[in-house]
């Protein structure tokens, strides 16, 4: 077993508060890795809830020369809502720059919330921070209604799609 703890802050849900994460087994490929932490406030006005991922996706990602085969992962830690928290994690496998291997993270919440007659919700989710839309690409994602697989979608602000979208990410966390 492994633990980490640290301080984090996101957005103004939380300042300077205490996260730990817990790796149970192996740190290897689909073992399961959990984080607590306490909000300094959550979206609700709570203050100070304990919260725990709820919910952790995994896939690979594809998007035309910039990421080929890459895993994504998708970490909503206060499970489906309208403007529930998310983070979607990355890496290019050469950025615009040139950088090979470059990390891309978003932390940002679940924008135009929809769920659907079949149970199936649909959301999107940008980058945000305080001053407004600061991202440059527009995610939508679409849980399954027994949650245990997800489709990721991703455009530019032109609307290119990648022809292996939306991509397939399955529930590899959950409590």
């Amino acid at each position: 077993m492994f633990i980490f703890t640290g301080k984090f802050d996101w957005l103004s849900y939380s300042s300077n508060d205490t996260i730990t994460i817990v790796a149970p087994g192996v740190i290897d490929t689909n073992q399961p890795i959990w984080g607590f932490w306490q909000w300094t406030a959550d979206a609700s006005g709570r203050s100070k809830p304990n919260a725990v991922a709820t919910r952790v996706y995994t896939g690979k990602l594809d998007w035309f020369e910039k990421a080929q085969n890459e895993m994504v992962t998708l970490i909503l830690p206060s499970g489906l809502g309208l403007n529930a928290p998310v983070t979607l994690i990355f890496q290019w496998t050469q950025d615009t720059d040139g950088t090979k291997k470059a990390p891309y993270a978003i932390n940002s919440s679940l924008r135009a919330y929809n769920v659907d007659q079949d149970g199936t919700v649909k959301a999107t989710v940008k980058e945000y921070n305080m001053q407004g839309e600061v991202g440059y690409y527009i995610f939508s994602v679409e849980f399954a209604k027994d949650g245990k697989e997800m489709k990721l979608g991703m455009k530019n602000p032109g609307g290119d799609v990648d022809s292996k979208a939306p991509y397939k990410l399955t529930l590899s966390a959950s409590p």
